[in-house]
């Protein structure tokens, strides 16, 4: 089976605001949304309680060719509505939009982190300059899951140079 790569919409009827996210694999990830919302944990909060009022959601999904266009146009779609107010999106930056689901194709990697988050949840953590006295209350604070800024804090990537323990 073809996996399909683009961005998806996650669109609340009643409220009228909706998620802005991108995958490589549109089914598998609207699955995850759909059953964490169901299940009553799912990483945004704002559209958990909407969702917890009324379940009236659907999804509209804009196809690309690959994983990498679909952040690009994730990111000209953040541009284009963050500032209406209608968000979900607690970024305006799409790979913090990756982030805040912890949408990391769950690969080895990511796996590994999970054992490794559960130790480091009080552990003080710079992001970005701005101190926290632990991944737990960068989590709430940035609402953002705890394993997904953890494995970020030990990533060597450019990306989160500005990310670490103390």
């Amino acid at each position: 089976m073809r996996h399909l790569s683009g961005v998806y919409w996650i669109v609340h009827q009643k409220t009228g605001r909706f998620y802005i996210g991108s995958t490589g694999n549109f089914e598998q990830r609207k699955n995850i949304h759909l059953r964490s919302l169901l299940g009553g944990y799912h990483f945004n909060k704002e559209l958990q309680s909407d969702y917890n009022r009324d379940p009236s959601i659907n999804f509209e999904f804009f196809e690309t060719k690959d994983k990498s266009e679909a952040l690009v146009l994730e990111q000209k779609h953040l541009n284009q509505h963050f500032i209406s107010g209608r968000l979900y999106n607690v970024s305006s930056n799409a790979v913090a939009s990756i982030l805040g689901g912890c949408d990391l194709n769950r690969g080895e990697d990511w796996r590994k982190s999970q054992s490794v988050a559960k130790n480091d949840k009080k552990k003080p953590v710079v992001i970005n300059g701005i101190k926290y006295e632990s991944i737990k209350e960068a989590a709430r604070s940035l609402n953002v899951c705890h394993a997904a800024l953890s494995y970020r804090v030990r990533s060597t990537s450019d990306k989160f140079k500005d990310w670490k323990f103390l």
